[in-house]
């Protein structure tokens, strides 16, 4: 009887499953093997409902569309992001470098207000602001 739990999962979910979780990986950003999770950084881009990214890089690697973030060797790192806002005339450009450590997660956050944005970089579940970028 244990196997028969599987004939009742609607085929559907069998079908969507591995295509919903494949987006859900984070794109390599550092060359060599791949390496253990406790010795790399995680980054991640986000933007607020005013804001709608394009063109994002990080270490001038364009972020894959099927990629959640980046996973990278500590360290020193660059980033950008097109962005375009919902009352602006004209889309423009976030950049900024930031230092990440090994272990930590990083959130390059885009917000919208009015005409303009800013972009900031946060650790620690965003309780830590790491730095700021610039945005034009």
């Amino acid at each position: 009887m244990k196997g028969a739990t599987l004939r009742y999962v609607p085929w559907f979910v069998l079908v969507l499953l591995p295509s919903l979780t494949a987006g859900c990986s984070t794109a390599k950003a550092y060359s060599g093997p791949k390496r253990p999770e406790r010795e790399l950084s995680r980054v991640f881009f986000h933007a607020s409902p005013a804001v709608s990214l394009s063109a994002m890089t990080f270490d001038n690697r364009r972020k894959p569309l099927s990629a959640n973030g980046y996973d990278a060797l500590p360290g020193r790192h660059s980033y950008s992001a097109n962005y375009s806002l919902a009352h602006a005339l004209g889309p423009g450009t976030c950049r900024g470098d930031f230092t990440s450590e090994a272990g930590k997660a990083y959130i390059i956050d885009v917000v919208g207000a009015g005409d303009t944005a800013s972009v900031s970089v946060y650790t620690d579940e965003r309780r830590v602001l790491v730095t700021s970028g610039d945005c034009r």
